[in-house]
């Protein structure tokens, strides 16, 4: 099967999109050559890129941009040094990259499934193992009532199934923990001021993020630990939460390709590293 069949087969798979422009293009390589396999990943660094060669893919499905742009222009780019090594890596392996951005974000597992759900926060809501916990929230499963527990032992689940370095915390770890709320971006925009709105109309305990600034809803949390209303904040990173949407890709994946190409999931980990100030006296 030829990459641009794969491809074609994953276009068709997903609802169609209601814009004309889309990111989800190739973004680099040749796919009229033979699919040798397939790896799916958030976002392919040079480290993805080497490890599903050692897997033999020569197809890499990406969710977030190849070239540090949202478009990924090049222009801007000419003369710097790591853009520079990462084209010639991409050519010395011979990999295709095609992003899968706007088609799952609008699209449902179920392609006949009306209205269709957002594919990356399903997928993290299947790999949590919630999806008996969600609250339809529009077309995104937002909102979550779960068992009680804690800030802390949800960071700890958060964690482990994410398979993270560690996770940032702000607002009260101990407070008890009964609805989730995934807030997606947390920019220092207007539309933050909707997002504090819905804490309070919901009753939520723990808001979980793509990315944050400080001043608007982290500083509302710290505040409202501080005058009376325990809540938590996880913070654990836009790519760390996206990653399992594309994770879920090979719960139907293989089966679309007829099980004739080798499909598999490479985190591209972790991006962050925890140094605590205790841990820097040492040095």
């Amino acid at each position: 099967m030829k990459i641009s069949e794969v491809i074609s087969r994953i276009v068709n798979y997903y609802p169609p999109l209601e814009q004309e422009a889309t990111v989800d293009t190739v973004k680099w390589g040749d796919t009229e050559k033979e699919c040798t396999g397939v790896a799916v990943t958030c976002c392919a660094t040079a480290d993805v890129i080497r490890k599903s060669v050692a897997l033999g893919a020569n197809l890499i499905i990406v969710h977030e941009p190849l070239f540090y742009n949202h478009s990924d222009e090049l222009a801007p780019l000419d003369g710097a040094a790591a853009f520079t090594a990462k084209k010639q890596l991409l050519n010395e392996t011979g990999v295709v990259i095609w992003r899968n951005h706007d088609r799952i974000h609008g699209g449902s597992p179920d392609r006949y499934k009306r209205p269709y759900m957002d594919g990356i926060f399903y997928g993290v809501m299947k790999e949590l193992g919630w999806e008996n916990h969600a609250v339809r929230f529009h077309n995104k499963p937002l909102i979550f009532r779960i068992p009680e527990t804690t800030g802390l032992r949800l960071a700890q689940e958060l964690m482990e199934k994410m398979n993270l370095n560690g996770i940032r915390v702000e607002g009260d770890p101990d407070c008890k923990v009964r609805k989730v709320f995934f807030c997606e971006h947390v920019r220092g925009w207007n539309v933050d001021f909707e997002t504090i709105h819905l804490i309070e109309s919901e009753d939520i305990d723990a808001i979980i993020p793509l990315e944050t600034v400080d001043w608007t809803v982290s500083l509302y949390v710290r505040d409202s630990v501080q005058l009376g209303r325990p809540r938590v904040m996880l913070e654990a990173g836009h790519f760390n939460f996206e990653e399992l949407g594309m994770k879920h890709m090979l719960t139907w994946l293989p089966k679309l390709l007829g099980g004739t190409v080798p499909v598999h999931y490479v985190q591209s980990g972790d991006g962050f590293m925890y140094l605590k100030r205790a841990d820097s006296q040492k040095i």
